[in-house]
């Protein structure tokens, strides 16, 4: 049985915003492209989780948006060629990127019950609007 690992999520996205670079090249137009960051190869680079739980994460997040994938042409149909963090994607990983936010979120999902991705981005969006107008209006 699998379970959605928020902890593994969030490890991931910071695993693939770190590794991922944009390679430039120069023809008549200056072009770029991602580096290729195949799904397969996460788990060896995140020893924290299993295999499973590395892959199944990331397929959550695609199904989910926060990330942009194409299939790769081979054997096995779930190898993915991560192509970037989609905007919603960076929007959850700046949302719980302070590892007090992250932690803030995880008990309020926890609290209430909503450990999915969606519940889990919603929660942080609301923490860091609260913290927004905290700190924009400190009286109230």
């Amino acid at each position: 049985m699998m379970k959605l690992n928020p902890d593994c999520i969030r490890d991931v996205l910071l695993w693939i915003e770190e590794n991922q670079k944009m390679e430039i090249g120069y023809n008549d137009f200056l072009t770029g492209r991602m580096n290729r960051l195949l799904s397969k190869d996460i788990p060896q680079y995140i020893s924290d989780y299993s295999a499973e739980d590395v892959l199944y994460s990331v397929n959550q997040m695609v199904y989910s948006e926060l990330l942009l994938v194409r299939p790769l042409a081979i054997s096995d149909a779930n190898v993915f060629c991560i192509e970037y963090i989609a905007p919603k994607g960076h929007e959850f990983l700046e949302n719980i990127r302070s590892n007090d936010n992250w932690e803030k979120t995880k008990s309020i999902a926890t609290k209430v019950g909503a450990s999915t991705l969606r519940g889990l981005s919603t929660i942080a969006t609301k923490l860091i609007a609260e913290i927004i107008s905290k700190t924009i209006n400190p009286a109230q």
